[in-house]
């Protein structure tokens, strides 16, 4: 394109073009599209006006120039795009490994670096295929004067030299442009991405209103298409329009108007589009099944299983996710190296095994990780550049290690934990404003706190949790009306308050507690049928419950404990009576309990722990592998236990007392590789409990060794690492109750008891 050149003659003009855009003619479509994209940006309103780093924001971008379109007529081709070049505020070059053989694409970069000397962070890097610098040179993305000017060596962008990466498996598209975007405009990438989901927020109501109508008249154009597909030939033609017609409301409903309606809380919306999309495709006869329509029928099947399971309709979910995955297998196999198949087919197998875990078959639930966990390796494999499919994959262990934990097996879990933490981390360190991958990073921090919480390591977990919830503010401060933001910090706050609780920083625990629960409720407010938003309402009181328990301020828990009974009953009564809703509903119970004996009401706290017990045996039995269900059984005994104090009936308390510890001995004995210092803290409690009910039953000698094993208990704990604050009310209560034997007879003329 460019002749030999003498680009001194042609100092910079002022600027005539926003941009010039630089590539080779093989990406000759990708220009294309980003021309008429930049071309017809319309700068969000509430940015207009303001300054940015290049002045005052404008409008819009265009003009944009694209030489094809531009000099198509032109006589001498050279000269006029030196003129443009020195015309154009910006250079835009389509990076790939034809633009890096390309003479020309190289010269118009010389050109432009000639004329806009002092303006070298003004040429912006688009990466569309292959590697920047690579030493491949099949592989090599950058054109050698992007990567060293002439006149002196350095980079050409020395600020920023790679402004996006339209790479598959890289930034989502839609990300990438609106990078090179900001970059043009002078603005930061979050704020703009900030303002242009408020714009698309705005316009869901007049989408929501078109979609519920299109949704209504789906099976209408639907049935007509395939009616028509049976007629004559010039009939034909008007079924594959109505069917194409189909087809792209689909794709808007399941690719772009869905996550829209998620980040806000209203994905219910859709459930009665939803239904009609599904019946729309088991229309579809299996002949015309094309990649594309297994695509989408796998898609409706995982968003119908994921509507259902979210309002509490659990026995059809398990079904839908196996079709899904089902279908999403078909297509791997259609497509074996597209990697957007290959992800959602370990999306599909994730959730399986989170639904399978909650279905109390913690076995099926490490099979089904397992498969996502190969599915996601192939991904990688087959796409070493994407770190989308090293963030899935780090992502998934992050799961695996998770099921590991509540089969006891938590050796395993930590290293696969800290690794998947250690692999996202760095992942977000290179693209520190990818949305998705800091949220999944901040679960990954959040299930390693909970897993350092576990094994009684209150600093690490500290650490992680605290960087959870850092993570969490962050995405939920960049879109403060996503709601799965507002619930990843719920989740991780919670959590660290759990921690807080552990530790015996009870005052901590409590102020952090109420600002979860004021932020469950608004959660609840947007949509009071949503199960998971209930759950999260429920979960957040347990923890506040759990801190004014602690601090002695069990009067001030009972309303909060009695609300989380109700919640969780409600789930109950509507059907919900998976292993984990039934798990939940028994700790509310016995939560409930602990209040109840405060406010001295012990025969409705006797009646609610032992509703609690009973259902916590039967979630046991149900999955023998599922450890964490045995330990909490083993808890709510001694919960029962304490009531039974409370209530005098000393015989039904010692029994349940011991059956709480011969449970946490068990549990000991398989994970003696653990210090379990919380484990061991807890016991101690029960000893204390064990210790005065046999002193109330006249049994001494058995009392007096139950309380010297309760203080030795603490004394080991605390000496292995467990905070002295979190046992001190149980050692001295230990203390009180072995100076009370010292003046208590054995029995009838016997002489008092000693230490």
């Amino acid at each position: 394109m460019l002749h030999s050149p003498s680009n001194a003659a042609y100092a910079p003009a002022r600027s005539r073009y926003r941009a010039f855009i630089c590539y080779s003619q093989q990406d000759r479509p990708a220009a294309e599209r980003l021309h008429r994209r930049l071309e017809n940006y319309r700068t969000p309103a509430r940015i207009v006006g303001k300054p940015g780093r290049w002045g005052t924001v404008s409008e819009r971008l265009a003009p944009v120039f694209r030489d094809r379109d531009e000099l198509s007529a032109s006589a001498d081709i050279g000269e006029r795009l030196r003129e443009a070049l020195a015309a154009s505020e910006f250079l835009i070059v389509l990076c790939s490994p034809a633009a890096a053989r390309s003479r020309w694409v190289n010269a118009e970069i010389e050109a432009y670096s000639t004329t806009h000397a002092s303006n070298r962070d003004r040429t912006l890097a688009v990466v569309l295929a292959g590697e920047p610098n690579s030493p491949d040179a099949a592989l090599n993305c950058f054109p050698p004067a992007l990567q060293n000017d002439s006149l002196d060596g350095r980079l050409l962008s020395v600020r920023q030299p790679l402004a996006a990466d339209f790479r598959p498996g890289q930034d989502r598209l839609v990300d990438a442009e609106l990078r090179l975007i900001a970059a043009l405009l002078g603005v930061e990438f979050d704020v703009l991405k900030q303002r242009e989901t408020e714009r698309r927020v705005r316009r869901l109501r007049g989408w929501l209103a078109a979609t519920v109508a299109g949704g209504v008249a789906f099976v209408a154009i639907s049935a007509l298409a395939i009616r028509e597909g049976r007629r004559a030939d010039d009939a034909a033609l008007r079924a594959t329009r109505a069917r194409n017609e189909a087809e792209k409301l689909v794709e808007f409903m399941l690719y772009d108007l869905r996550p829209k309606l998620e980040a806000v809380g209203r994905a219910n919306l859709l459930e009665p589009a939803n239904e009609k999309v599904l019946a729309y495709y088991q229309s579809v006869p299996a002949a015309e099944e094309s990649v594309e329509i297994l695509r989408r029928k796998s898609a409706a099947q995982y968003q119908r299983a994921i509507d259902l399971y979210n309002h509490g309709d659990k026995s059809k979910t398990l079904p839908m996710l196996r079709t899904s995955a089902a279908l999403r297998e078909k297509v791997v196999a259609l497509v074996p190296g597209d990697l957007n198949a290959q992800l959602a087919l370990a999306d599909s197998r994730r959730v399986l095994a989170n639904q399978l875990q909650d279905a109390g078959d913690s076995a099926g639930a490490l099979r089904e990780i397992g498969l996502a966990i190969a599915q996601a390796q192939a991904a990688a494999t087959n796409h070493p550049q994407s770190y989308l499919a090293v963030e899935r994959l780090a992502s998934l262990h992050t799961e695996e290690a998770e099921t590991l934990i509540r089969m006891g097996r938590t050796a395993e879990a930590e290293s696969k934990l800290k690794s998947s933490l250690e692999t996202l981390e760095n992942l977000l360190g290179s693209h520190p404003d990818d949305a998705e991958l800091k949220d999944r990073t901040a679960a990954a921090a959040w299930k390693l706190g909970v897993a350092w919480r576990r094994l009684s390591d209150f600093a690490r977990a500290e650490k992680c949790l605290n960087r959870s919830v850092d993570l969490a503010a962050q995405l939920r401060d960049s879109d403060p009306a996503n709601i799965q933001y507002i619930r990843r910090y719920q989740l991780s706050s919670s959590s660290l308050c759990a921690m807080l609780n552990d530790a015996g920083r009870n005052e901590e625990a409590r102020a952090l507690g109420e600002k979860c629960v004021a932020s469950a409720r608004e959660i609840v407010a947007r949509d009071p049928t949503n199960q998971i938003y209930l759950a999260t309402l429920a979960t957040t009181l347990s923890q506040l419950t759990e801190a004014l328990c602690n601090a002695d301020r069990e009067r001030e828990a009972l309303p909060f404990a009695r609300e989380e009974v109700e919640i969780v009953e409600k789930r109950v009564k509507a059907g919900l009576a998976d292993a984990r809703t039934r798990w939940t509903y028994a700790m509310a119970l016995s939560t409930y309990g602990t209040t109840l004996i405060a406010a001295g009401q012990f025969a409705d706290a006797v009646a609610a722990d032992r509703k609690a017990v009973a259902i916590q045996q039967a979630v046991s039995d149900s999955d023998v592998n599922d450890a964490k269900m045995r330990d909490d059984l083993g808890y709510l005994h001694s919960r029962l236990g304490f009531a039974l104090s409370a209530a005098k009936i000393w015989a039904d308390a010692e029994a349940e007392f011991r059956k709480s510890m011969a449970i946490m001995d068990e549990i000991l004995v398989k994970d003696a590789g653990n210090p379990q210092l919380v484990r061991k803290g807890e016991r101690a409690e029960w000893e204390l409990g064990l210790g005065i009910v046999l002193r109330e039953n006249g049994a001494v000698p058995a009392a007096r060794q139950a309380l010297t094993e309760c203080i030795a208990s603490i004394d080991q704990a605390v000496a292995a690492g467990l905070p002295a604050t979190a046992e001190e009310e149980t050692r001295r209560n230990a203390k009180v109750e072995l100076a009370k034997l010292a003046t208590q007879n054995i029995g009838p003329g016997k002489a008092p008891a000693h230490n």
